[in-house]
């Protein structure tokens, strides 16, 4: 699924243009506080949920070729890393129709940012925002690892100092 709203210059002129990508959990509606953000500065606006988001049953049911029965799902209709990419592509081939890519922005939330990062790489002069998007899992390891440590050791010395206090 997906929304165009297109902005006071977009469509007309190749105004600047914002491809918003959303978090795991998140759908389009999700990002609608970003929409209006980038609509009010005058910018088009296209809104993507993913394949497969929130349900990955929502638009694919696969049926028995002889009896039109919904079979059981066996996630192959899953979405997973490669169609959320696949999707990006795809909504900023949409967008790039309308603005050139030196005027277009994509701005991604935290798995969004991950599928935002690879669609800069893959073309040159596209704006890029990333947002609460972690670096690596293993950054995101220590610094949970770090968080728990601190945590651990303020409970065992608060804890030590409250019974002293009795």
């Amino acid at each position: 699924h997906c929304v165009w709203a297109p902005g006071d210059a977009a469509d007309r002129d190749g105004g600047p243009a914002v491809l918003l990508l959303h978090a795991n959990a998140m759908v389009l509606d999700d990002m609608a506080d970003w929409a209006a953000y980038y609509l009010n500065l005058g910018a088009g606006v296209l809104l993507l949920t993913y394949w497969g988001y929130p349900d990955p049953a929502e638009d694919f049911t696969a049926r028995d070729a002889y009896t039109g029965e919904p079979l059981a799902a066996d996630g192959r209709h899953c979405p997973d890393e490669l169609s959320v990419y696949l999707d990006a592509e795809a909504a900023l081939g949409f967008v790039l129709e309308r603005s050139p890519v030196e005027r277009t922005l994509v701005h991604g939330v935290s798995m969004g940012g991950g599928a935002a990062s690879a669609l800069g790489v893959r073309h040159p002069g596209l704006k890029v925002t990333v947002d609460q998007t972690f670096s690596t899992l293993h950054d995101v390891a220590l610094n949970v690892r770090r968080a728990i440590r601190r945590n651990s050791l303020r409970r065992s010395v608060m804890g030590r100092s409250s019974l002293r206090r009795r």
